[in-house]
């Protein structure tokens, strides 16, 4: 990168980062950018790694001091979904986006404006007999560690009510030991090993081959369902 004067994504997040820390420099640079901004918008917000809230604090600052809370309303908004977080993706932690969003709880109030928390748990994807078999995992501690950060219980509203949804629990399907190549024979063999994945795989291959030969009604269309219906 060096060579060819290139910076790449993670090289522009440090870097901007360092001017914005920079002492004798960043609050001129703050100063200007402030001039020409009004809104910021944190999308995937459960997904920002800890460097890139550094700048959107950093710019976010300047709306709740001096004339930056003056002259034009000011707005941040920021969408995100714990539970949807892709963990350690470019460096994200979704406790940052708990904490940051105390810290715009807390300024945002204290310096006149108005803060509106707006909970996630309407699914537009979903039919309810999915959603209630997710609701059903997370109702055990040991299984939402980590994703409800807040601590309180995950429940999920079904925008798609009275929709037709079917869950099936399969056994899981572990490994088996595999055998060991007979004492003192020659290795000119191929021994398959067992793959877990690979039987999965046929299971559901066969379970597909069912639904489509017997055939299976697919209700939210009222006909037989079709090798096209599965993804």
């Amino acid at each position: 990168k060096r060579d060819h004067s290139l910076l790449d994504y993670d090289d522009l997040i440090a870097d901007a980062n360092a001017l914005l820390a920079r002492p004798g420099i960043a609050p001129w640079v703050l100063y200007k950018l402030d001039g020409g901004i009004d809104h910021i918008l944190i999308d995937e917000a459960q997904d920002t790694s800890p460097d890139q809230w550094a700048i959107v604090r950093a710019l976010a600052d300047e709306f709740f001091v001096g004339k930056g809370q003056l002259d034009t309303p000011r707005t941040v908004f920021a969408v995100g979904d714990v539970k949807q977080s892709i963990y350690s993706f470019q460096g994200a932690d979704p406790r940052w986006f708990r904490d940051m969003r105390e810290v715009f709880a807390k300024r945002v109030p204290d310096s006149g404006g108005r803060w509106r928390p707006v909970e996630l748990d309407v699914s537009f994807r979903s039919t309810p007999a999915v959603l209630s078999a997710i609701d059903a995992v997370f109702a055990r501690p040991d299984a939402c560690d980590g994703v409800a950060l807040d601590g309180g219980d995950i429940h999920h509203r079904p925008l798609r009510e009275g929709e037709a949804g079917l869950v099936e629990l399969w056994p899981a399907v572990e490994p088996r030991p595999a055998e060991g190549p007979t004492p003192w024979k020659p290795p000119i063999e191929r021994i398959r090993a067992d793959s877990a994945q690979t039987r999965l795989a046929r299971l559901i291959a066969r379970r597909i081959a069912r639904m489509v030969q017997t055939p299976e009604i697919l209700e939210s269309q009222g006909r037989p369902i079709r090798p096209g219906d599965v993804m």
